[in-house]
């Protein structure tokens, strides 16, 4: 199959709109079994991988050959600073699935997205997956992706760890999102204090590691965040900006 003429010139014109943008400009590059979980419901996922990887094998086939007719145009074309992708296949203590069955059924995926995003000058291919991703990150230093986010801290994410293991590693995410719960903004200190080690040594960004609960507190929030800003040595200042 070959873009219609059409379909070039709308990629030509989006192309041209952010030819000289000042933000940093993101592509999503899609994923493999975190898509198939959300098809087949988690349980059939994981026992397919073992009573039917044809099936799966023809399933992230499709997934790639998705991805080289739609996404690696956009990703050579825009030459985006980031490409990302998203998963969830770790939960609260690790990978849903084993490190072997990654390897053979997603890593070909994820070879792909590496190879068009580099060859496109990207410098951040990011994976989104919730849970406890210390395990996934050796995965990830196989495939050459250099960039993980939520790192939630419910799950045990160390990120002290996780720089002094994958120094290359982007870090995003790492902030206790209930601590601005209401009535838990006396937990907010504690939690920023890994902060300035973390900062000084670069390659993190301290955002909170998923959506904001229904219990936020303005108050915290706003303390929180003007913390924060002061201890990143932003000129932001208090938080909410008026």
């Amino acid at each position: 199959i070959t873009p219609t003429t059409r379909a070039t010139e709308q990629l030509d014109a989006l192309a041209d709109s952010y030819r000289d943008r000042r933000r940093p400009l993101a592509v999503h590059g899609g994923g493999t079994w975190g898509y198939l979980r959300s098809w087949m419901g988690p349980e059939a996922a994981l026992v397919a991988l073992y009573d039917q990887p044809d099936l799966i094998h023809e399933m992230m086939q499709y997934k790639l050959e998705q991805f080289d007719l739609y996404t690696a145009p956009l990703i050579d074309r825009l030459r985006p600073e980031i490409v990302m992708l998203w998963e969830d296949f770790c939960y609260n203590h690790g990978m849903m699935i084993s490190p072997d069955s990654f390897r053979e059924f997603c890593a070909p995926y994820y070879r792909r997205v590496v190879e068009v995003s580099r060859n496109a000058g990207v410098p951040l291919v990011i994976v989104d997956t919730d849970g406890q991703v210390s395990e996934y990150l050796n995965l990830s230093d196989e495939l050459g992706v250099n960039g993980t986010w939520p790192l939630e801290q419910v799950c045990g994410n160390d990120l002290q760890e996780y720089r002094a293991n994958h120094p290359d590693m982007i870090l995003a995410g790492g902030i206790e999102k209930e601590v601005v719960n209401t009535g838990n903004d006396d937990m907010i200190e504690a939690e920023l204090a890994k902060w300035p080690a973390l900062l000084q040594q670069g390659g993190c960004f301290p955002m909170f590691d998923h959506a904001l609960q229904p219990d936020v507190g303005y108050e915290a929030l706003c303390r929180c965040m003007t913390r924060l800003h002061a201890i990143a040595g932003s000129d932001l200042g208090y938080f909410p900006r008026v």
